[in-house]
């Protein structure tokens, strides 16, 4: 069952819901990630990363705008998820969002899915 647990309002554009299931987290964001809500999601995502957490899922279907900070806090949190032993994936990008991430390389960087399919089944897999 899908509860909601939190939603934040991370600045005037962006924003970010999270929801708990039995098998993964799924963090849904919202609006644009900008020079301007960076430093926020960043801190955001940085307080809900924690050791243990297995499977976190990033739901950026709701995402219409990223610019290079943006993609910092992705590479960022994903980064800071692999140290913690969690596994982070992207999942239901945009095509700009997409193609942001295939021209910067960071496609070979973070795994991403093009839609969300059954949680569980990607632990250990690599999409692309």
């Amino acid at each position: 069952m899908l509860t909601a647990e939190d939603s934040a309002e991370i600045s005037t554009d962006m924003e970010l819901s999270v929801l708990n299931r039995s098998t993964h987290t799924l963090l849904r964001l919202r609006g644009e990630i900008d020079v301007a809500a960076a430093p926020g999601l960043r801190e955001r995502l940085s307080a809900l990363l924690r050791p243990g957490m297995g499977l976190v899922i990033l739901d950026l279907s709701g995402v219409s705008f990223c610019d290079a900070s943006g993609l910092g806090v992705l590479v960022g949190s994903h980064r800071r998820a692999l140290i913690m032993g969690v596994t982070l994936r992207l999942t239901a990008l945009r095509p700009p969002l997409a193609r942001l991430l295939r021209i910067h390389g960071l496609d070979r960087v973070l795994t991403i899915y093009p839609a969300l399919p059954d949680a569980p089944t990607w632990r250990g897999t690599r999409g692309g």
